[in-house]
């Protein structure tokens, strides 16, 4: 299982030592297991990861994001 992950959002993703380690990886590796699959992680830039996805070099995210709420428009959910 490969999973894109932007490592800039301590302690959700960060890098240690040239490894990317937080509670979100901890989720990744747990889910991985679970799965009977190896956790892979793809760090991308923020902007990147939606579009990682999409080109087929990941099968999920899983990286801190946010909602800019001032960009949703009236009527959307």
């Amino acid at each position: 299982m490969t999973y894109a992950n932007d490592p800039a959002f301590p302690p959700l993703e960060y890098l240690e030592d040239g490894e990317v380690v937080g509670l979100d990886i901890d989720i990744g590796n747990a889910l991985a297991r679970e799965l009977g699959l190896e956790a892979v992680v793809f760090k991308v830039a923020f902007d990147g990861l939606i579009l990682a996805v999409q080109g087929g070099r990941v099968d999920l995210i899983n990286s801190g994001s946010y909602i800019a709420w001032g960009d949703i428009q009236p009527g959307e959910s």
